[in-house]
């Protein structure tokens, strides 16, 4: 059976996908401004979402090509409206436009991916 799972992953998944040639560096002041956003976004306190979307807004002006980025400030924009802190008709659009673009850097960001 685990043969068969492993067979039915295989197919799905491009092993080309996943070759060391297709990483790319990550500004380091972007990369730390994703980090700390993410871990504030995921304390889910109304203020702490409010630094997380500030947090993952500067990781993008410091990488504007951070596809992860773009996809961890979809997913903080979407819990923003899901928890009231902004009304989801303004914060909703938001997310959708951030994960889209997340998608188009990288097909493989998979925060972005259950936002579109």
């Amino acid at each position: 059976m685990a043969q068969t799972i492993a067979g039915a992953i295989h197919r799905l998944v491009k092993p080309s996908s996943f070759e060391p040639g297709r990483t790319r560096r990550v500004n380091p002041q972007a990369y730390e401004a994703r980090l700390m956003g993410v871990f504030l976004r995921d304390k889910m306190t109304p203020s702490d979402l409010e630094t997380s979307l500030e947090l993952l807004e500067r990781a993008i002006q410091f990488d504007p090509d951070y596809a992860r980025a773009y996809g961890e400030l979809s997913t903080a924009c979407f819990y923003l409206g899901v928890f009231g802190v902004r009304p989801s008709e303004e914060i909703f659009p938001r997310a959708k436009t951030n994960a889209l673009r997340a998608l188009e850097l990288d097909e493989t960001v998979a925060c972005a991916g259950n936002l579109t």
